[in-house]
């Protein structure tokens, strides 16, 4: 997705208001279930209250997280998922602490349902949502958004994660730096071990990443900006190199 690289965050929020309505619009026709199938050792009668107690637009977190934690996995069948998926989504832009709402735990579940072979509306509006998450939580301050889980679950989709990555070189501001700096803290170990929620992304894919990390692109762009982080957070700056030595030692073959 070719993006402004100034453009303000409200036009980014509009642009995801918009998004949301599009997943809400794709993902119609999958009706609430009547029935929940699953595990003995799941009280589907429970998850099937919590998850019909409200009009979906309107179910809080807490009704929903515990079925996207399980879904399909233990409890519903994929069309049962998709029917609740773009509440999940719209929820995991505001709600990431709810069980089953962080983006790299949606990105598994979609994954597990067979993801390349939906129908290609279904894969675009997700991607539509995925890029902007990403693109606005990597304009913020890491204490009120972290950017990495968006991006992990972008790779683990196989998704254009270049074209992300671009996008923040192109837009290196301050908080993008601190961003930055804390991406590398968060995932630089688990980039180069394909562990955690990295081992459902391509070696070659995660050589890509670590390639941009390491980049001097990225180092001019760096150094463009950070005399103007603040003085709290040059303690993040500090880690970059360290963080990018780890990467530069890998021998991806």
């Amino acid at each position: 997705m070719a993006e402004n690289p100034v453009q303000p965050i409200q036009s980014i929020e509009r642009r995801l208001r918009r998004a949301i309505d599009d997943l809400y619009f794709a993902f119609d026709a999958y009706g609430s279930p009547s029935i929940l199938h699953g595990s003995p050792y799941r009280d589907v009668d429970a998850i099937l209250k919590d998850i019909t107690s409200a009009p979906l637009r309107e179910l809080h977190p807490e009704s929903l997280s515990y079925f996207a934690a399980t879904a399909m996995t233990t409890v519903g069948e994929v069309e049962t998922y998709k029917h609740f998926l773009p509440r999940i989504l719209e929820l995991a832009l505001s709600d990431q602490d709810g069980l089953g709402l962080d983006p790299e735990v949606i990105a598994g579940k979609l994954l597990y349902a067979g993801w390349n072979d939906w129908p290609d509306m279904e894969r675009r509006v997700i991607a539509k949502l995925l890029d902007l998450a990403w693109m606005r939580a990597r304009r913020q301050h890491p204490d009120e958004e972290d950017a990495s889980c968006w991006l992990c679950a972008i790779a683990m989709l196989d998704l254009d994660v270049a074209e992300n990555l671009d996008g923040w070189l192109r837009d290196m501001t301050p908080d993008a730096a601190v961003q930055l700096a804390w991406f590398l803290h968060m995932e630089a170990e688990h980039i180069v071990k394909g562990d955690s929620y990295w081992e459902d992304v391509a070696v070659a894919k995660r050589k890509l990443v670590s390639d941009w990390l390491c980049s001097d692109a990225l180092q001019m762009a760096l150094l463009a900006v950070i005399g103007e982080v603040a003085d709290d957070d040059q303690w993040r700056l500090d880690m970059i190199d360290e963080h990018i030595a780890i990467l530069k030692q890998t021998d991806w073959r």
